[in-house]
């Protein structure tokens, strides 16, 4: 009896074990509270066993990156926010002056000022939005670098119209996504496939030099002329590969 009992204390022993090391293996766990939805919220990070939140200082993008892929979540056109926008935390500040790359894979791959060491209050917490408004997607192609274009708005994906269409568009739309934009292309007449739902942008001009989508011009949100037979696609890495967008 006292072999069996021994035999199974080690058992338990080393499960415990293996979940602790798995546990320490996934990285510093992260999470996004106070937000209207699972994609945005204050920026919380979970050491020494309890939560606590990260300052703004020297603040980007590449924060709200690293920590939207960590947790499964899109991530090339999610944005970090300073001033506490999704409500002031409590508790220990765990990290300040905290600089991501991107590449990273966890946010204890940043570095920072250490661990509990900062010069700010609460009213200075991270915000994380991992799906902003003007989010864009490309679906129903062969290869993530093409696809029916896709704009997130109002809680839901919707599309974009061909009106007035050229492939300005599809520069801001494929470096938004970190792809390669120099020889994409922009197409009508739902090459991809139709989608479903809103169509939310039509007469979309940009003019190639912005960030996102939602700084180009357009006629307004939800407000178009079309169906889903005019819906945009884009490819971000055509096959021939020869094309130049003009300025």
């Amino acid at each position: 009896m006292q072999s069996e009992v021994t035999a199974c204390e080690v058992l338990i022993a080393f499960c415990f074990f293996i979940e602790i090391e798995a546990f320490l293996y996934q990285g510093v766990p992260v999470r996004l509270v106070g937000g209207s939805t699972q994609y945005k919220g204050r920026l919380e990070v979970y050491k020494f066993g309890e939560w606590g939140t990260v300052c703004d200082d020297n603040l980007n993008n590449n924060l709200s990156v690293v920590v939207c892929r960590s947790l499964g979540l899109p991530g090339k056109t999610s944005e970090a926010y300073s001033n506490a926008a999704y409500g002031e935390g409590s508790g220990p500040i765990w990290l300040d002056d905290v600089y991501c790359s991107g590449s990273e894979t966890s946010i204890k791959e940043c570095q920072h000022s250490g661990w509990g060491s900062h010069d700010c209050d609460h009213n200075e917490d991270v915000s994380i939005n991992c799906l902003p408004y003007g989010s864009v997607r490309l679906e129903g192609g062969p290869t993530h670098y093409e696809g029916r274009l896709e704009v997130y708005k109002f809680g839901e994906w919707g599309t974009v119209c061909d009106d007035g269409l050229n492939n300005k568009l599809s520069v801001v739309v494929c470096r938004s996504l970190s792809l390669p934009w120099n020889t994409s292309e922009a197409y009508g007449n739902a090459v991809y496939g139709e989608g479903s739902g809103p169509i939310w942008l039509d007469d979309v001009k940009c003019s190639g030099s912005e960030t996102s989508i939602k700084e180009c011009q357009h006629s307004g949100w939800g407000s178009h002329s079309c169906d889903h037979n005019e819906d945009v696609s884009i490819n971000c890495l055509p096959s021939d590969g020869e094309k130049i967008i003009s300025s």
